[in-house]
């Protein structure tokens, strides 16, 4: 595949003028008074910083693919939890408390449902079965819980074993390892994002996650490759026009990849340009310096797989009239 640059760069602004067309007025006046502009401007760029226990926090997270960094803060069910029993989301406590065999898992599971047992998002009952129950198909609240547990638990152990590994070096940085923030966007390869994702692997935290993980971190070299993107990704760079299976996400990342190369244009402002086609969910303050809010542009149920299916389409266009040629 060959990319025209000047078409390239032209058809990453038409696209944010795409979004910008989905921004509806009751959006923006509940936001901080920005223009469309600025409304969608926010939503490729800002990335707030987080210190290294909200990092950990942020990749627990990730594990139910559920908010990210903008809302880190806003969760009081995570407030709770961390100060009633992970010490306050400190990795390095986790990690020797809870230490990664059934008993260190047997005694997280207990202690998490002993202080929530009065909770709405953790089961009642005799801790003794709380395993069993946790697991409980049946039952989709707990295998939510299930997997952040589990994350939480290899999670520490990871990021214990990275912080040793790295003496005198910021837990992000080595995080990002061989692809560091610094990196000019045409010398980011495939190869190093791959050592990346893989070294922030676990049980639940699999490539789409750990991509998603290194860009909420506030890396511009990642780009999740979702049910959405690749979707994208698919229409606009193959030859035949048709979605790439997101269970195939090196495919999506070695062709966005080299339109970014050419264009200059993060992987990160990428992705959330076309993540938003399919999504349809913008995010900013109340108030500036506040927490994060989603505002959702598409209406549930069959209305909404349609309009998605058209922004997409729409999105995927714009980018495909950028390639010149398919090898």
């Amino acid at each position: 595949m060959n990319i025209d640059k000047k078409k390239g760069l032209q058809a990453f602004a038409d696209a944010k003028k795409l979004a910008e067309s989905w921004l509806t007025d009751d959006i923006l006046k509940a936001g901080t008074g920005e223009t469309r502009e600025e409304f969608v401007e926010r939503q490729v760029t800002t990335a707030p910083p987080l210190e290294n226990d909200n990092i950990f926090r942020l990749y627990c997270i990730n594990s139910q693919n559920r908010g990210g960094a903008r809302n880190l803060l806003d969760d009081s069910n995570w407030t709770a939890l961390g100060k009633s029993v992970l010490g306050d989301y400190n990795y390095t406590y986790v990690s020797e408390k809870y230490p990664c065999t059934d008993t260190g898992f047997v005694s997280l599971c207990a202690d998490v449902l002993n202080a929530h047992k009065n909770g709405l998002e953790i089961i009642k009952g005799d801790t003794r079965n709380h395993i069993q129950a946790l697991e409980d198909p049946l039952r989709n609240k707990t295998k939510a819980w299930v997997k952040i547990l589990t994350t939480i638990q290899e999670g520490a152990t990871l990021f214990s074993a990275i912080e040793k590994k790295h003496p005198g070096i910021a837990l992000k940085e080595a995080l990002f390892g061989p692809v560091p923030e610094d990196t000019p966007v045409n010398r980011v390869t495939i190869e190093n994002i791959k050592l990346a994702v893989n070294a922030v692997r676990v049980k639940y935290v699999g490539d789409a996650l750990a991509f998603n993980f290194l860009k909420d971190l506030g890396n511009r070299h990642f780009f999740k490759p979702d049910i959405h993107t690749c979707e994208v990704v698919g229409y606009a760079f193959t030859k035949a026009g048709h979605p790439i299976p997101d269970n195939q996400p090196f495919e999506t990342i070695e062709k966005i990849l080299l339109f970014s190369h050419v264009t200059g244009i993060p992987l990160a402002e990428i992705d959330r340009i076309m993540w938003l086609s399919g999504s349809g969910i913008f995010q900013a303050p109340k108030v500036s310096g506040g927490p994060w809010i989603e505002h959702a542009t598409l209406p549930k149920g069959t209305a909404g797989k349609e309009i998605r299916q058209k922004r997409k389409h729409e999105m995927a266009k714009l980018f495909r009239q950028a390639v010149t040629s398919f090898d």
